[in-house]
């Protein structure tokens, strides 16, 4: 819709910008609702002057809709009309306000609308005047990148109705005065100065197909432009993704080792059930160490007879044998001899 906007913001007192538009409105009667919004709006912010165009471009919409039974469009414009009709006749001098009435008029002679219509929009412009019903919508926000690619694309909008009106005159004109076997040539002058007007027109195609294809060059150049800006916006979200991923693995890890701590905790705080003889010092400790000689060696007794005790050492020399010999006696005879208290059990049993 922002170009059949740009077409309306363009229109002109003279008839043919006004069947233009009307023609291509009725072309398009599918979008017709979207093309009275658009003209609602635009009839609402116009200078008094515009406005008047707007309404005599809604009377030719609608006399020519009924005129090829076109009643969608009679439809459409009834609601909007009657709600922007006082609104603009309160707003334009006493000249236009007699150009409205005279509309009004004309769509009751040719029975555009039923009566009830027609005095509805009597009333409306008779009424004093009421504040504007229809608010303009605010713009939706658009970043500039976009809009600045929205407005290349109106330039192209514009530039092409431009060049579509040329070269449809380049072609009429061709087929008249570049066919010299054509009967109804005109006189070689003239056909000259043709030839110059159409050699003329044909440069300012030419011009205006450049301009056009500049524009494209230059949406091309931006959405470049956004494309490797959006591709580097993804390799950094990916990355971001990435370190992202490498934090969650450390968190698991770190769950997991608090997690096996918690449970060692948990073993070491059982109870434990001692035997009972723990408290008894070890075996080791219990055992009286026998005295042994100081060479570390251990005798080995050899009995021959009742009271006789012989003792071997083994890797001994002579001389320490016999040393240590007297003292094997000298303790023999002390462990053989009874002591007191066994001497007296032995009395007693006697």
């Amino acid at each position: 819709m922002s170009s059949f906007a740009s077409k309306l913001s363009k229109i002109n007192e003279t008839q043919d910008s006004i069947n233009y538009l009307s023609g291509y409105m009725l072309q398009n009667e599918a979008s017709s609702q979207s093309f009275i919004d658009v003209w609602k709006s635009q009839v609402f912010n116009a200078p008094p002057a515009t406005k008047l165009l707007l309404l005599y471009l809604c009377n030719d919409v609608i006399q020519k809709a009924k005129r090829h039974h076109k009643t969608k469009y009679i439809a459409d414009y009834f609601g909007p009309l009657l709600e922007v009709i006082n609104p603009i006749y309160h707003s334009v001098d006493s000249t236009i306000k007699k150009k409205i009435e005279r509309l009004i008029s004309v769509w009751e002679d040719r029975l555009v609308f039923d009566a009830d219509g027609i005095r509805k929009l009597r009333e409306r412009i008779a009424q004093p005047p009421q504040k504007q019903v229809a608010a303009t919508p605010d713009p939706p926000t658009v970043i500039p990148e976009l809009q600045l690619i929205n407005d290349l694309y109106q330039r192209i909008n514009d530039l092409t109705d431009v060049s579509q009106g040329n070269l449809t005159q380049l072609g009429i004109q061709s087929k008249t005065y570049l066919n010299l076997d054509a009967d109804t040539l005109p006189e070689t002058q003239v056909h000259l100065n043709k030839l110059k007007v159409l050699e003329k027109l044909s440069k300012v195609s030419i011009k205006n197909i450049e301009s056009i294809k500049s524009t494209r060059e230059q949406i091309k150049s931006h959405l470049q432009t956004m494309l490797h800006s959006l591709e580097s916006g993804l390799q950094t979200d990916d990355s971001k993704i990435s370190v992202i991923n490498d934090k969650l693995n450390r968190i698991d890890e770190t769950r997991r080792t608090l997690q096996g701590e918690v449970e060692s905790s948990d073993d070491e705080e059982l109870p434990k059930y001692e035997d009972e003889d723990s408290d008894d010092e070890p075996e080791t400790k219990k055992r009286r160490v026998s005295p042994s000689p100081s060479g570390g060696s251990t005798p080995k007794k050899v009995a021959f007879a009742k009271d006789i005790q012989v003792n071997e050492y083994d890797n001994k020399t002579k001389g320490d044998a016999d040393d240590e010999s007297d003292d094997d006696i000298k303790q023999s005879e002390k462990e053989d001899t009874p002591s007191a208290e066994v001497m007296d059990i032995l009395l007693k049993l006697a």
